[in-house]
């Protein structure tokens, strides 16, 4: 297996064994990853609320300005984001 591969597959493991169905976490500039860049701030947005939801085996990622999207789909920087503040 692919080393980069497997870095984000444990990654995303270690996400999945935090996430709980219905988590909130806001996310600004100050409390999001070093390198994330994923969530966009501006535009009016110093925060970002997201709701993590379960659909089937499928975790979606619903934002509170945005298109809900896949969380597998999300990047890495975003993980990393995640678990800084998962509660």
């Amino acid at each position: 297996m692919n080393r980069d591969y497997q870095r984000r597959f444990d990654l995303f493991c270690k996400v999945l064994d935090v996430l709980e169905e219905g988590m909130k976490i806001t996310f600004t500039p100050d409390n999001i990853a070093d390198g994330d860049d994923f969530l966009l701030f501006g535009y009016g947005y110093t925060k970002q609320t997201l709701t993590f939801k379960r659909m089937g085996d499928l975790w979606v990622v619903v934002f509170e300005n945005d298109e809900p999207m896949l969380l597998e789909n999300c990047p890495d920087s975003f993980y990393r984001s995640i678990l800084k503040n998962a509660k």
